[in-house]
C-alpha cells in the first residue's frame, strides 16, 4: 500500500480536499479578470468608463432582485416545512410511541404467560432427569 506524505500530519491539521484545487484556480482567474477590467477602465475613455459603470449598476440591481426573490422562496419553503412538522410529524411520532407501548405490553404478556411457565417446566423436567440419572445409573456399554 502506498503511503501518502500527508498521512503523518500533526494533530489539528487536516488533509486538503481533492477538489479544492479547482476552487483556488477559479478564485485566481476571477481576481485576474477583475484586475484586467480595472486596468482596461483606467486606460479607456470617459464614455467607456461611464458605460461600464452603468452596466455594472444594472447587473448589481438584477442580482439583488434575484437574491431577494430567492430569499422569499426560502422563507415560504421554511414556513411549509414548519407546518409539515407541526401537523404531520407530531401525530406520526405519537402513533409510533403508542405502538411501541403496545409492543412492550404484548412482549411482557407473552413473557409472563408463556415463556416463564415453559422455562420453569423445562427446569423441573431437567431436575427430575438428573435425579433419575443419579438414582438409576445406566449400564455401560462394552
Amino acid at each position: 500500500m502506498k503511503e501518502n506524505n500527508l498521512d503523518h500530519l500533526p494533530e489539528g491539521k487536516t488533509k486538503p480536499k481533492k477538489g479544492s484545487g479547482i476552487f483556488i484556480l477559479l478564485g485566481i482567474l476571477t481576481l485576474a479578470a477583475v484586475a484586467a477590467i480595472v486596468y482596461l477602465m483606467v486606460i479607456s475613455s470617459v464614455e467607456t468608463s461611464e458605460l461600464v459603470k452603468n452596466i455594472s449598476i444594472v447587473l448589481l440591481v438584477f442580482s439583488s432582485v434575484i437574491g431577494t426573490v430567492s430569499l422569499v422562496i426560502l422563507i415560504v419553503q421554511l414556513a411549509k416545512l414548519t407546518n409539515l412538522v407541526k401537523n404531520e410529524a407530531k401525530p406520526i411520532m405519537t402513533t409510533t410511541r403508542e405502538t411501541v407501548n403496545h409492543v412492550k405490553g404484548t412482549a411482557s404478556f407473552i413473557s409472563d404467560k408463556m415463556v416463564t411457565p415453559v422455562i420453569s417446566t423445562n427446569a423441573k423436567i431437567a431436575g427430575i432427569n438428573r435425579i433419575v440419572s443419579i438414582l438409576i445409573p445406566k449400564k455401560k456399554k462394552k
